[in-house]
């Protein structure tokens, strides 16, 4: 008789799980099938990535694909509009989203693995006690302590990459003025205590000159009080040019 109710026992598990793996397997193809035709539900993901990005979005177009068992997500032409008066604040060229489907699952919302951008321009600012702030040439509103919405977006992203930015640095912290660097990626990762930034930007493509930066902060960067270990790695760069100037 207990050898019996074992049997049954392992059977039910055994029939459980493999029901799980086909209704998990009948979601990923009902996905898969609906993918091609994502545009057809623009006005659902436009309010999904505004609820996501906490302001109102206006997105041209919408393609999505697989890749592996992650579903990506393909804008084009993308506004942030002001709440207030439907006015856009800023714009993106283009922008891939990758969806996290096990995240997504247990948590029942649109979870993002990553974020990629294309075509921004930024300017940078240090000030003298070195808190970090970035606008847009539009920039969002300002949060409750004064640093532009576009700063806080930025840096509360769990993995965020931007690429062929215009970046443009104002330090006063060690008395840099304007300087300019065009077709910059960054990539920014953040957990509960780290930020992590990496920076590459090509300084002059005949000469093949590359200038990397890669930080690892602890705190908020935001404020003046963040520590964290920077490294710089130049190619093709005489560090005397960077050397006299670039302590943090």
């Amino acid at each position: 008789m207990l050898r019996n109710s074992k049997i049954t026992s392992h059977h039910f598990f055994f029939y459980s799980l493999v029901l799980t793996i086909l209704l998990a397997i009948l979601f990923a193809v009902s996905i898969r099938l609906a993918l091609p035709k994502i545009n057809i539900y623009k006005n659902e993901i436009e309010f999904i990535i505004s609820d996501y990005m906490g302001y109102s979005v206006d997105i041209d177009t919408i393609n999505a694909e697989w890749k592996g068992w992650t579903p990506n997500l393909y804008l084009e032409n993308i506004k942030l509009l002001s709440e207030r008066n439907n006015s856009e604040i800023i714009q993106f060229h283009s922008a891939r989203i990758g969806i996290n489907l096990v995240e997504s699952i247990s948590k029942g919302v649109v979870t993002p693995s990553y974020i990629q951008i294309s075509g921004l321009n930024l300017n940078v600012y240090r000030n003298k006690d070195g808190a970090i702030s970035i606008k847009n040439d539009n920039s969002l509103n300002t949060n409750a302590n004064n640093q532009p919405g576009l700063t806080e977006w930025l840096f509360t992203q769990k993995y965020l990459i931007l690429k062929n930015v215009n970046l443009v640095w104002n330090d006063e912290n060690i008395n840099i003025g304007r300087k300019e660097f065009n077709n910059i990626s960054l990539e920014l990762k953040k957990d509960e205590k780290n930020t992590q930034i990496e920076l590459n930007t090509d300084l002059s493509q005949q000469e093949e000159q590359l200038f990397k930066i890669n930080a690892n902060i602890t705190g908020d960067i935001l404020t003046s009080t963040w520590q964290g270990d920077i490294n710089l790695e130049l190619i093709n760069i005489d560090p005397a040019r960077f050397t006299n100037k670039l302590y943090i």
